[in-house]
């Protein structure tokens, strides 16, 4: 496994966790690749796919640019 690299974060803030009320409601997010998200109380939020609609001239624009000698 050459040329690996991984890197850790911890990161501790002064922030005090916050108090549970049994006012609210509380819910979970599930982030998905077919739906955005889903709550706990399953409402789905649609993924727009923005790259799908633009696909094409992505395509197009770095290929152009594959062709381009550096410094030109």
């Amino acid at each position: 496994m050459k040329g690996l690299y991984f890197a850790l974060l911890l990161v501790e803030d002064a922030i005090e966790k916050p108090e549970s009320s049994s006012e609210g409601k509380a819910i979970g997010i599930d982030l998905g690749l077919t739906d955005l998200a889903v709550t706990s109380d399953g409402s789905k939020y649609a993924n727009s796919r923005h790259l799908k609609k633009y696909e094409r001239n992505l395509k197009r624009k770095q290929r152009k640019l594959s062709r381009k000698k550096k410094g030109s």
